[in-house]
């Protein structure tokens, strides 16, 4: 967690956390009880213009590091950077992403029930996953045949699985892209497994059109989101695992650009984590 980023969660998001309520409140400023001393008469004062806080009591000011460091202290607790950034890692955490770019909800489908599954052999399939730019090697290594039930029709049909990191599916076919449960993104291991960098895709068509295009792709870590609104699922494989740069390789639709957004964001909030945005041609 970046102690940058950390400066701009909100004051009254931590107080609750440690328990404490308003005693007085406008618009501009909130007093509180201090946690850092027993006496009753409210002397902490937060700002909310420049989220900053001052203790009148103990004439001890600053922002939502210094807070957290004087709250350790005064429990008789290691108070070090990488303890306060360890306490707001594990009790504050990070706000959705989904919420907070808007991203379309991503959630497995009652209408499909996978029957069940074999290795792709099906004409159809082959001829679909060859027209995406994968050779056969490269499309049983992805994908396996999935036998669906279309519930409400009672009518089976064959599409393209590929499994994802909590054992659910992305289904595939010309004229589906759907999620069965549980729903996660898919990881590709790299070659080089050094961590320098991880690429994020929508899909795993994308994903092969981009190796076309920049094959050292296939040398680093890659996440494929199935859907945008699996961004938190791709931050849980991102977060604390020491990448440098992070490409999101994503289309140009609205939610594309705010995946794109919320990707940038999530790069503010690791120390030494860059971001770069690469386009794919998708005429």
């Amino acid at each position: 967690m970046n102690p940058v980023y950390v400066q701009t969660i909100p004051l009254p998001d931590i107080l609750r956390k440690l328990g404490l309520i308003p005693a007085e409140q406008n618009t501009t400023a909130i007093l509180y009880r201090s946690p850092f001393h027993e006496h009753p008469t409210p002397s902490l004062q937060v700002s909310l213009a420049d989220n900053r806080w001052q203790d009148s009591y103990t004439r001890n000011s600053g922002g939502s590091m210094e807070l957290i460091q004087s709250w350790l202290l005064h429990q008789g607790l290691k108070c070090s950077e990488a303890e306060v950034l360890h306490w707001f890692r594990f009790q504050i955490g990070y706000p959705a992403m989904s919420k907070k770019f808007d991203l379309p909800e991503s959630t497995a489908s009652d209408q499909y029930k996978i029957a069940f599954r074999t290795a792709l052999q099906e004409r159809s399939l082959l001829r679909y996953v060859s027209e995406q730019g994968f050779s056969y090697e490269q499309a049983k290594r992805f994908f396996k045949q999935m036998y669906v039930l279309n519930k409400p029709t009672g009518k089976e049909f064959r599409a393209l699985g590929m499994r994802n990191e909590e054992g659910g599916y992305a289904l595939y076919s010309p004229h589906l892209e759907a999620l069965t449960a549980p729903v996660s993104v898919s990881f590709i291991r790299g070659g080089k497994n050094d961590y320098e960098r991880v690429y994020l895709f929508k899909t795993p068509f994308d994903y092969q059109q981009a190796v076309k295009f920049y094959p050292s792709i296939e040398r680093h870590d890659s996440i494929i989101l199935h859907a945008y609104g699996c961004a938190d699922h791709a931050a849980a494989y991102i977060r604390g695992f020491g990448y440098k740069r992070l490409y999101t390789v994503f289309d140009d639709s609205p939610e594309g650009k705010r995946a794109t957004k919320a990707f940038h964001w999530l790069c503010s909030t690791e120390v030494h984590l860059v971001h770069r945005s690469l386009h794919l041609d998708h005429s």
